[in-house]
C-alpha cells in the first residue's frame, strides 16, 4: 500500500515540475538578423510588402496602413525603398461558408538575396490562424502580429549592444 502512494507521488511531483514556469522558460531568442547588415542603413526605417488575397474583407490597401500604423507606433518609418532587413505581411483567406471565413496570416521578416534571386525569412515568424472571425477582429490579429515582430525589430536594433 505504501509502496502504490510513493508511486503516485512520484508521478504527481513529475506532473507538477513540468507544468511548473521553471519547464516552460525559453531561452534567450538572438534577434541580430534584425539588424541592417550594413552599418550605413538607418535602423529608423523599414521596407515592409504587403499581400491581402481577393477572398479577404481586408484589402491590401487597408493592410497596407494597419501595417504602416504599427510601425508609425514604434517610430519607425515605413521606406519608400527596399531595406534589408525588410518585413513581409500576407493575409489568405479561404470562404469555406459564409459563417466560417479562415484567415492566415503570415509576419515575418527577411531579406532579398539578388545572387539567388529568391526571398530568405528568417526563422522566428508571427503568424496568426483564425477562422470565423469578424473583419474588426482580424484588423487586431494583424495589429497585434505586426507590433509584437516590431517589438523585436526595436529590442535589436534600439536596446541590445
Amino acid at each position: 500500500m505504501f509502496g502504490v502512494i510513493l508511486i503516485r507521488m512520484k508521478y504527481l511531483f513529475t506532473l507538477l515540475f513540468l507544468l511548473s514556469p521553471f519547464s516552460f522558460a525559453e531561452d534567450e531568442i538572438s534577434l541580430l538578423h534584425l539588424k541592417p547588415p550594413n552599418k550605413t542603413e538607418d535602423p529608423n526605417t523599414l521596407w515592409v510588402w504587403t499581400s491581402a488575397e481577393s477572398d479577404c474583407e481586408i484589402t491590401k490597401k487597408q493592410l497596407q496602413k494597419i501595417v504602416e500604423g504599427s510601425l508609425i507606433r514604434s517610430r519607425i518609418k515605413p521606406a519608400d525603398e527596399y531595406t534589408d532587413p525588410s518585413l513581409s505581411v500576407q493575409l489568405k483567406c479561404m470562404n469555406v461558408s459564409t459563417f466560417n471565413p479562415i484567415f492566415d496570416l503570415t509576419t515575418r521578416f527577411g531579406y532579398f538575396d539578388f545572387a539567388r534571386d529568391s526571398s530568405v525569412f528568417f526563422g522566428r515568424q508571427y503568424n496568426k490562424l483564425g477562422m470565423g472571425q469578424k473583419k474588426m477582429d482580424i484588423e487586431t490579429v494583424i495589429k497585434d502580429s505586426v507590433d509584437e515582430a516590431m517589438e523585436d525589430y526595436i529590442r535589436a536594433n534600439f536596446l541590445v549592444d
